[in-house]
């Protein structure tokens, strides 16, 4: 009996429930209603947006590559730096151009991430990609001796006070008497541990790289 009891409770207190909720739905605005509806129907999407970790990659390994390039075999590439930077911005800017006049070569990226996916990793990549290339499979060395003008191991700093003054460079820059490759300023230079003692005369090798563009493949006191 009591047990019957409590059932009967139990199923009014459910009805009373329900009568509140439905006159609480009466009263609540049209427009939180369709949004409670929203969040109930709601359900994930079987068509997500893809994630692609290897662009991240790409792009941290292409900055770590850009730097490595820059203070090696970009030095002993034969052209100006102006002309380099000129090559990497169109080589980062190119991709995000043809990305807006034709949006699946995003591969699905959004306007930021492909245009930081072009700048970090397709640019950087393709430039070192051909200067290390090109620097690899050279032809053959073409060596002449060059009177060395003056050597450049120092360079000259300003204070707080403005005071100058001189410390050792890591880096030692050769500038030759006759002005051979003088307008590659970096084209004769090399880190202070390969150079030990110095000579009045300089041999250069160089060669012309695969594409077509010259390096300085040997520089060697004599």
């Amino acid at each position: 009996m009591l047990e019957i009891i409590a059932i009967k409770v139990s199923l009014a207190n459910d009805m009373i429930d329900q009568r509140n909720e439905e006159d609480g739905r009466r009263r609540m605005p049209a427009k939180l209603l369709r949004q409670q509806s929203r969040v109930k129907d709601f359900t994930p999407s079987r068509t997500a947006k893809p994630t692609y970790p290897w662009t991240t990659t790409l792009m941290v390994f292409g900055l770590f590559l850009a730097l490595y390039s820059f203070f090696s075999v970009s030095w002993w590439t034969l052209v100006l730096p102006v002309t380099l930077l000129r090559v990497l911005f169109v080589l980062c800017f190119t991709g995000p151009a043809i990305g807006l006049v034709w949006p699946r070569a995003r591969m699905g990226m959004e306007h930021l991430e492909w245009l930081f996916f072009n700048m970090l990793a397709v640019g950087p990549w393709s430039l070192c990609l051909f200067l290390w290339v090109n620097y690899a499979l050279h032809g053959p060395v073409k060596y002449s001796d060059h009177p060395v003008g003056q050597v450049r191991n120092t360079t000259t700093r300003q204070n707080r006070t403005g005071a100058t003054y001189t410390r050792s460079s890591p880096t030692v820059h050769f500038e030759l008497a006759d002005g051979y490759l003088a307008e590659y300023p970096w084209a004769l230079s090399t880190w202070s541990e390969f150079v030990h003692g110095y000579s009045d005369t300089l041999r250069v090798g160089v060669a012309e790289g695969c594409f077509g563009v010259e390096v300085v493949v040997d520089k060697e006191q004599r």
